[in-house]
């Protein structure tokens, strides 16, 4: 990402050293033409901001209950509603469960890209995420709900098997042996994935989305680590911050 805007309000975070802290990632060499970009959006947010996320809300709402209305796709956006832990939810990203058509997420968004052409904006082994923003109509809404209903008319063919079963959240809850400066700088090996078992982690493993370290360094590797990423890749999980995308050697500490 090549421009943000951070916004503060009141006083639970101390400016000053915020900008300290800026200063140490800002880039000397400033675009003109992003800075604009920037605040152009910001203007048009300032003047029209409410009847533009209003009429973007509008389509994500309707978008999301034709999606759950159809067989075998779940809309998680209601299920989160009110749970512990939930204070509140972007409606303008629309989840979706996949489960119910007997394909993977992975596959769903393959079939949605190659034939609808139509993105994902994130997708794993159960779950598709959609975005509609400032900038989408009535249009793009109704080109999302027919992409993902031809989808669920093909689904029967694109099932190959079982689902992919993956590990209880509980079996990667993993123990730290030592500080990840000292497994990150420290002298290490490579072994095969399906002996790291027991192991300790020389490097991050996160599989995105969503991009949550699933390992970092320092962390004894258990086989309920190894079971996740091995039926998740086989799956089409992508994972992030290894030496070796594929997975197949892991770095670890000697």
């Amino acid at each position: 990402m090549q421009t943000s805007i951070i916004l503060v309000q009141g006083d639970r975070i101390d400016r000053e050293r915020l900008h300290l802290a800026f200063d140490g990632f800002e880039t000397t060499s400033t675009s003109a033409l992003l800075v604009a970009s920037m605040d152009a959006a910001r203007r048009a947010m300032a003047l029209h901001g409410e009847d533009l996320l209003g009429r973007a809300l509008a389509l994500s709402r309707g978008a999301g209950e034709e999606l759950g209305a159809l067989p075998g796709v779940r809309l998680l956006g209601p299920v989160l509603d009110g749970r512990p832990g939930v204070f509140a939810r972007d409606e303008t990203k629309i989840v979706v469960d996949v489960t119910g058509l007997g394909i993977t997420g992975f596959q769903a968004a393959d079939w949605l890209y190659e034939q609808r052409r139509v993105a994902p904006e994130a997708h794993d082994v159960h779950h598709l995420t959609f975005i509609i923003t400032v900038a989408d109509d009535q249009a793009c809404a109704e080109r999302l709900v027919a992409a993902m209903r031809d989808l669920v008319d093909a689904a029967p063919g694109l099932a190959d098997g079982p689902l992919p079963q993956l590990p209880p959240v509980s079996e990667l809850v993993g123990d730290y042996v030592m500080t990840p400066r000292e497994a990150y700088l420290g002298t290490t090996k490579r072994v095969a994935l399906e002996a790291a078992a027991g192991e300790i982690a020389a490097e991050p493993v996160s599989p995105y989305p969503p991009g949550v370290p699933l390992l970092v360094p320092g962390q004894r590797v258990h086989q309920g680590h190894v079971e996740f990423l091995r039926t998740g890749l086989a799956a089409g999980m992508v994972v992030k911050g290894v030496s070796d995308p594929s997975l197949e050697q892991l770095r670890v500490v000697v």
